[in-house]
């Protein structure tokens, strides 16, 4: 939420909108991701994944939060709270020089998180996940070049992208919510479809982002409504139908691809 906040202001400079939620809202919700960090890792404690399954410290969820405190520490400049800028970035900035934490040297990929065990140990889960690229390249203020980014990208494409005949994105490996047949590892989803088309336009691998693309369209119903997941067989819709998250990043994608027309 604050980064979006972030990106409101950046469209409309609703200074207004911006001085009257900065101190009720903005402040508490920052100093709170500000705080929620393990003194052993440098990084958030654990919270509930995006896919609202697993309780870990995941790469996604850590990058959000160093990108919502780069928000803030802009927003907090327009306020001018130079205090609260000068913290906010810095916290940001820790837990990107900490980003190794969540990377496997020895398979080369960000990883979907791990969980801080008793003991001080960490537990690693190493499914291959779409967020562990997406997390990374859209929040994590990651190069485009940094071998990190690429490498997860490239064990996104042959582990998860394509293995099942009717083609497109899995979530991440044995993903089996709604899944029938367990022959394969999951079921393709448009928002993981488009979010590698959205990295490979970034990257200006067109061809690549188009292909996936066209594969998404090609999954709409008559009436152009687009479903959460298919069928790795047959391609029919299952799961929520429609799913705005589904429509949210078609037009995201299609935006992206339009600067490259």
């Amino acid at each position: 939420v604050i980064f979006m906040i972030g990106e409101y202001y950046e469209v409309s400079k609703d200074i207004n909108f911006l001085e009257n939620i900065y101190h009720t809202f903005i402040v508490p919700c920052s100093n709170f991701m500000t705080n929620f960090i393990d003194e052993q890792t440098g990084l958030p404690h654990a919270s509930y994944d995006l896919w609202e399954e697993k309780f870990l410290t995941s790469t996604y969820t850590v990058c959000t939060v160093i990108a919502a405190l780069e928000a803030a520490a802009k927003l907090a400049l327009i306020i001018d709270q130079p205090a609260d800028n000068v913290k906010w970035q810095n916290v940001a900035d820790s837990i990107r020089s900490k980003l190794d934490t969540l990377y496997n040297q020895e398979d080369k990929f960000f990883v979907k998180g791990y969980l801080l065990q008793p003991d001080g140990t960490l537990q690693y889960d190493n499914t291959v996940d779409i967020s562990n690229l997406y997390g990374p390249y859209m929040y994590g203020g990651l190069d485009l070049d940094d071998p990190r980014l690429k490498h997860t990208a490239s064990a996104i494409e042959s582990r998860i992208t394509n293995v099942t005949p009717s083609g497109g994105v899995l979530r991440y490996e044995k993903d089996y919510y709604f899944l029938t047949k367990h022959q394969y590892l999951g079921n393709p989803w448009i928002v993981s479809t488009l979010w590698l088309a959205q990295y490979y336009t970034t990257t200006s691998q067109i061809d690549k982002a188009k292909k996936l693309l066209n594969w998404s369209l090609k999954r709409k119903s008559n009436s152009g409504i687009l479903g959460e997941q298919f069928d790795p067989e047959t391609g029919v819709s299952l799961g929520v139908t429609p799913l705005v998250w589904s429509h949210a990043e078609m037009v995201n994608t299609i935006l992206d691809l339009s600067r490259h027309a």
